[in-house]
């Protein structure tokens, strides 16, 4: 299975623009989630794509980003849409 991994970016004020529920986010930022695409198959390739078009798609949007291998999804101030990003303590 390819690696998925999330970053806890804990740095400044939240600027989740109201989609996080937590009270108490000073230091929360955001996360960036990093998939490793050298790892998936054309398939799984792909399917990865098809999702993130999906999300689109229903109004969930997002920063993304790609290199060195590696797919980046940005959770932070750019998430929009019906969800919401919830700090854990």
């Amino acid at each position: 299975m390819p690696d998925l991994t999330v970053i806890d970016e804990t740095e400044s004020k939240c600027k989740c623009g109201g989609n996080c529920e937590q009270k108490d986010v000073s230091d929360f930022k955001g996360v960036t989630v990093e998939i490793d695409w050298d790892q998936l198959t054309p398939s799984q390739q792909r399917t990865l794509s098809e999702i993130e078009q999906k999300l689109f798609e229903i109004g969930i949007s997002f920063d993304t980003g790609a290199g060195g291998g590696k797919r980046h999804w940005e959770w932070d101030w750019s998430l929009k849409g019906p969800i919401k990003l919830i700090p854990r303590n």
